[in-house]
């Protein structure tokens, strides 16, 4: 598991990718949940420190467009879970976890009426090559 010491010396650019985003050969797509919710969709994790300001950021896209947000401890790091407190709005706790083509029907799809723009899967490889192209 990283800590904030070690992606605090980390050289910048220089990024850490969370276990939970996968292998390069077969990335997730990761349900982003907080206290409020499901708060979305993340693909392409990553996070570095700033070296302007030591803050720790997290980075990704997602089926909109990216989001940023800074970062105040990592609480867990493996292979099903990336959780980490979010300093931004709305602040607290942040679970990233891998989403099935299924999850994203049944529970996300119904949540955000953006997601009408996105189009129906029949099976997880239509749902990751719409979300993680190439």
């Amino acid at each position: 598991m990283t800590t904030m010491d070690s992606l605090r010396g980390l050289t910048y650019p220089s990024t850490y990718m969370p276990a939970v985003a996968g292998p390069a050969e077969r990335r997730n797509v990761l349900l982003v949940e907080s206290a409020a919710g499901t708060e979305g969709v993340a693909v392409h994790p990553f996070l570095l420190c700033q070296d302007w300001d030591q803050r720790v950021v997290i980075h990704w896209e997602d089926d909109h467009a990216s989001r940023t947000f800074t970062v105040l401890n990592i609480t867990a790091d493996a292979d099903d879970l990336f959780e980490f407190v979010r300093e931004d709005e709305p602040a607290g706790t942040v679970r990233l976890t891998p989403m099935t083509y299924e999850q994203f029907e049944r529970e996300y799809r119904s949540r955000d009426p953006e997601a009408g723009n996105v189009p129906r899967f029949e099976n997880d490889e239509q749902f990751r090559r719409w979300f993680l192209p190439g």
